[in-house]
């Protein structure tokens, strides 16, 4: 089993003593405080906080490992044990796993004496551990891996389509990619009836009413009943996000309507999608950015980028990670680590934990109970 912080407290006994006086009974209600005891302290040479949209630590750096913020928790590592804290940095779930993903759907999968779980928001165990995987929820299901294969339970853990997968995708639009033993990648609902037949070598998840599928190395798309409307000839094929999507054909990167038309074509590399009306490009070895129309907005400069998220992007300059704005600008200088995307106006980010000023050792607030004791002496008179 995982192992538990102890917290001491003093604890009162009451003890019968035997006296020539006749039988008595009282009660006694007392405050007993906890003693105090040492947070957990982080031991890797690289500590993680949270920055602010203006580059200012908003969460200090005092983690070995942390998340981006999900659902208004992020998971952080203190040693080897996971936990959550909340935005202000406040430990809200115990680090007291091995293993966690992030809340999704009011639930977060953990690892507890090496099987997988979930708990709730409030960090109590609700689908006891039990699995040898287990996904992050999704449109109120969950992905569990029982006995080798994958199935799907619901948020009291009843399992609503038994595991009998070799591999399996999230729901989105109500409709979840699997491949069972030996087949080929389809659809099923919710309640496990097949929707889009198992004919595909590859799926991806629907977005946008269609859903990217591949066959004999080419891709195209279906509708939610299994219908091909865009015909399969593209080398790779992303999903629909406002509309559009990106496909390669023939070496070069294009644009897609819903219409299967290409709207864009270039002959730079891309990637996927345009958060924030940004998409990733490649020339020469370095990352830039272009909008909608494929015009080129932020020239490619940067030996590492990430999508735009909340007006930041993460970029790589001299060997370190800042966030530039939508104009290119860098907003927040390099000189960090690593770092996350922004999620819920927080971005994690790592320094040296020798760039630190020493750790003074810290300790959870004491906190006060009220018990009531009572204690009983009898004794006989001879």
């Amino acid at each position: 089993m995982v192992k538990y912080f102890q917290f001491a407290a003093p604890f009162a006994i009451c003890i019968s003593l035997l006296s020539g006086c006749n039988s008595t009974t009282s009660t006694t209600t007392s405050e007993v405080k906890t003693v105090p005891v040492a947070a957990p302290v982080a031991i890797s040479g690289e500590r993680w906080g949270y920055l602010d949209h203006a580059g200012k630590w908003a969460i200090k750096p005092q983690f070995d490992q942390a998340d981006t913020f999900s659902e208004k928790k992020a998971a952080v590592e203190f040693g080897d044990q996971w936990g959550f804290i909340d935005k202000t940095g406040a430990v809200s779930i115990q680090p007291i796993y091995k293993r966690v993903r992030k809340f999704s759907d009011g639930m977060a999968a953990v690892v507890d004496d090496y099987k997988w779980g979930y708990i709730d928001g409030a960090g109590q165990l609700v689908i006891k551990p039990q699995f040898k995987q287990a996904s992050e929820f999704s449109e109120g299901l969950g992905a569990i891996k029982s006995d080798e294969l994958w199935g799907f339970v619901d948020k009291t853990g009843a399992v609503v389509v038994k595991p009998q997968y070799d591999e399996v995708g999230p729901f989105s639009e109500g409709l979840a990619a699997v491949r069972p033993n030996g087949g080929k990648w389809g659809y099923i609902d919710k309640t496990g009836q097949e929707i889009v037949p198992q004919t595909y070598d590859e799926a991806q998840p629907f977005s946008g009413g269609y859903a990217a599928v591949s066959s004999e190395g080419k891709w195209g798309y279906v509708n939610a009943k299994g219908k091909l409307v865009i015909d399969r000839r593209f080398e790779k094929a992303w999903p629909f996000k406002d509309s559009i999507a990106e496909v390669r054909s023939n070496g070069q990167v294009g644009f897609v309507d819903k219409d299967g038309v290409l709207v864009v074509k270039q002959s730079y590399e891309s990637r996927e999608q345009f958060p924030e009306h940004r998409g990733l490009l490649a020339e020469g070895g370095k990352w830039g950015y272009l909008n909608e129309k494929g015009v080129q907005v932020i020239p490619p400069k940067f030996i590492e980028a990430l999508d735009f998220s909340e007006g930041r992007a993460v970029v790589r300059v001299n060997g370190k990670y800042g966030f530039i704005d939508p104009s290119g600008a860098l907003k927040i200088p390099a000189k960090y680590t690593h770092a996350k995307t922004f999620e819920d106006g927080l971005s994690a980010a790592s320094v040296a934990a020798s760039s630190l000023p020493k750790e003074a050792k810290t300790e959870v607030k004491p906190t006060t109970t009220t018990t009531t004791s009572t204690s009983a002496s009898e004794s006989k008179s001879k």
